[in-house]
């Protein structure tokens, strides 16, 4: 018997592969597992570990942060599911972003030493 937490993670698991069009029986033969692993896990049989877990969500090209994301609805609109191919660009566009506002930060603090 799985926890409730557990419930949700695989209800959105069973989601996601459905939507990926691939059933358990694809994601088991691209891993190489015996088939029925993934299956009887679904199913609430035996458990994963997280490297498998994270194995599957790369496979279906979910991120892991936006995977427990939506499972716990903690953005405040529809979490939206970003490729594997797109986070760096995302970290990247974060990255110029907080660089900026340092930049913005010192020119400020170098302004005010100059002005007594």
């Amino acid at each position: 018997m799985h926890y409730p937490d557990e419930q949700q993670i695989l209800s959105l698991l069973r989601e996601l592969i459905t939507q990926s069009g691939m059933t358990a029986g694809d994601l088991e033969n691209e891993i190489g597992w015996e088939p029925g692993r993934l299956g009887g896990f679904l199913a609430g049989q035996g458990s994963l570990s997280l490297r498998d877990f994270f194995a599957i969500l790369a496979l279906l090209e979910v991120g892991t942060a936006d995977f427990f994301s939506r499972a716990y609805g903690l953005e405040p609109r529809e979490a939206a599911f970003f490729s594997v191919e797109q986070v760096p660009e995302l970290r990247f566009g974060e990255s110029q972003r907080v660089i900026k506002e340092a930049l913005s930060r010192r020119s400020v603090w170098k302004k005010e030493r100059a002005d007594p």
